[in-house]
């Protein structure tokens, strides 16, 4: 990602870990992907992790403030952790002796939880290997249900995105479109003040974005309108005795 980068912050769990770098921008899931295949192609490398302790000024004249990752260590001694050919830090932490012993390591996602700093969510070994074969359940679900192949996975759930949203789009104006009689309806009645209407939306979008166009008329002939949504009731002037 570049030599702005550096390690800011760590934690590892069973369950998950995150590591904190210095970065200027959100990382795109290509970039995580590229990270990940990197991560992985050291595991599989078998690289050999060697620990020991060395004078600290040895050290940083071997390796330079690099070391420092995690954080200036105090004292004239570090233990240097170094994966052979890959990196090199001072840690008292626990390692691995090979990094074959990870055994796969899968990005969850990526954040950027201030100016300057992502954070990268992963799993490791058998939560790695728990987090691909869900992912791997609901592809299977999604190509039995859509009778397709792994392949064309991608450009099917497209083409039903895109009608889904053409479909919503007309759907939203006939629901306009039927509000609309039905308000003209109300105003032409000569026999009856009060209305109902049981909207089958989630939403009271239409209602607040339709209703005040037809407030004034409905006022002033003294009628009114009640809208009963799956989550609100609307009322205009005039509705006293509904229940």
């Amino acid at each position: 990602m570049g030599p702005h980068i550096w390690q800011h912050g760590a934690k590892k769990t069973i369950e998950q870990a995150h590591l904190d770098i210095t970065h200027f921008q959100g990382m795109t899931k290509e970039e995580e992907m590229q990270i990940e295949n990197q991560a992985n192609r050291i595991i599989n490398d078998c690289a050999t992790i060697t620990k020991s302790f060395m004078d600290k000024a040895e050290a940083e004249k071997l390796y330079g403030f690099h070391l420092y990752q995690g954080g200036v260590v105090p004292g004239n001694e570090l233990r240097v952790v170094n994966i052979e050919g890959v990196d090199t830090e001072a840690c008292c932490g626990t390692h691995c002796d090979s990094t074959a012993e990870v055994g796969w390591i899968k990005i969850i996602k990526s954040q950027r939880i201030s100016d300057g700093i992502v954070r990268l969510y992963y799993v490791a070994e058998e939560r790695a290997i728990a987090v691909m074969n869900s992912e791997q359940t609901i592809m299977n679900a999604l190509c039995s249900t859509w009778s397709v192949e792994p392949a064309d996975l991608e450009q099917t759930a497209m083409k039903f995105f895109a009608g889904y949203k053409r479909l919503s789009t007309e759907t939203q104006k006939q629901a306009q479109q039927i509000l609309n009689l039905q308000l003209k309806l109300v105003l032409s009645s000569q026999d009856s003040k009060f209305f109902y209407s049981k909207s089958e939306h989630d939403a009271p979008t239409l209602y607040f974005s339709q209703l005040p166009a037809f407030a004034a008329q409905l006022k002033e002939q003294g009628k009114g309108v009640v809208y009963f949504g799956s989550s609100f009731v609307f009322g205009l002037v005039g509705v006293k005795d509904c229940k």
